[in-house]
């Protein structure tokens, strides 16, 4: 979906909305998109729907005033914070992901809540480039590249059980410096 264009452009929030209307109705999906400077999901945790995701944040990030390259940086690290939250989890059928994207201050903050392993993200193993060159051991990866690619991170476990990772982003505007550096791997 990220790729489709419509006339040469990206695709629009009224086409979005037309798209989510298909998708809802054939895969039950709660989508709530108001013009209220927040996006809100609550779909089923299956990698197949996250460019659903992608579009979504792609749209609005763009609308907010980010440029392309930080755009990117945003929904790449949407769709890691979403497959590690898949890696995370349960694994049943019946397993859900919530999303909330919203407009701030200074950019843009997402959060994905999902139910998973209770396992405190500081506590994990983390990335380690020379073990990548050295035994192509990837363990930690998704968490570095979402730290390096939004300002902040959070990674926690609420008191009801769910994961929640939150992402945000500022405009560069808001700090007076120009794009964002893609992560060193």
């Amino acid at each position: 979906l990220t790729r489709i264009r419509i006339d040469g452009r990206m695709p629009t929030l009224t086409w979005l909305k037309d798209i989510f209307a298909t998708i809802r109705h054939a895969y039950s999906l709660k989508v709530h998109m108001e013009l209220q400077n927040t996006i809100s999901f609550r779909l089923p945790a299956q990698a197949g729907l996250f460019p659903v995701l992608g579009a979504a944040v792609r749209e609005f990030a763009s609308l907010i005033g980010f440029s392309e390259p930080d755009v990117q940086r945003i929904c790449l690290a949407l769709e890691e914070a979403a497959l590690y939250t898949l890696e995370l989890g349960y694994d049943a059928p019946d397993e859900t992901m919530s999303v909330n994207v919203s407009q701030t201050m200074l950019g843009i903050q997402m959060s994905l809540r999902s139910r998973g392993l209770p396992l405190e993200e500081d506590q994990l193993p983390q990335y380690d480039p020379s073990r990548l060159r050295t035994d192509g051991d990837t363990t930690g990866l998704s968490p570095f590249l979402i730290r390096n690619l939004v300002d902040t991170a959070t990674f926690a476990i609420l008191e009801n059980g769910e994961r929640e990772i939150t992402l945000r982003k500022s405009l560069p505007a808001a700090f007076g410096h120009e794009d964002s550096a893609v992560p060193m791997l």
